[in-house]
């Protein structure tokens, strides 16, 4: 099932997204771990009500995009039409390649009704994760 905008992962969930590194040395059996943070992508699907429209995009930190999508930072991009955007759905902790084809799945369907299926249908976001999976 995929993480609905505004949710948090479960725990399981945020420490798939650490690696861990363990070294053995012998005979002294020195053990050390390293934990490396991998930063995960998400999928995000703007709504403006004023113009009836859905913006659909991706990125590293989710908070900051919507963010800069409404104080209009990009002055030559889609989103700055309006300013009544709405984050109608997400997915989560992909990893940025997967991220980047899923949004480009999800912008070549050219369907209102398939971005509406996304948010109604958790078997969808589940099969696109599998179809884009980079592991």
């Amino acid at each position: 099932m995929g993480n609905r905008a505004g949710s948090t992962p479960a725990l399981g969930t945020a420490l798939k997204n650490l690696k861990f590194l363990s070294i053995k040395l012998l005979p002294q059996f020195i053990r050390i771990e390293v934990f490396v943070f991998i930063k995960m992508a998400h999928i995000y699907i703007l709504y403006s009500k004023n113009i009836d429209t859905y913006y659909i995009g991706s990125c590293l930190n989710l908070v900051d995009r919507f963010e800069e999508h409404k104080k209009n930072l990009f002055k030559n991009s889609f989103t700055i039409k309006t300013d009544d955007w709405e984050l109608f759905f997400a997915i989560d902790n992909l990893d940025y390649a997967q991220s980047r084809n899923i949004e480009s799945h999800i912008k070549n369907m050219k369907s209102r009704k398939y971005i509406e299926n996304l948010k109604k249908y958790d078997n969808i976001t589940e099969k696109l994760r599998l179809r884009y999976s980079t592991k």
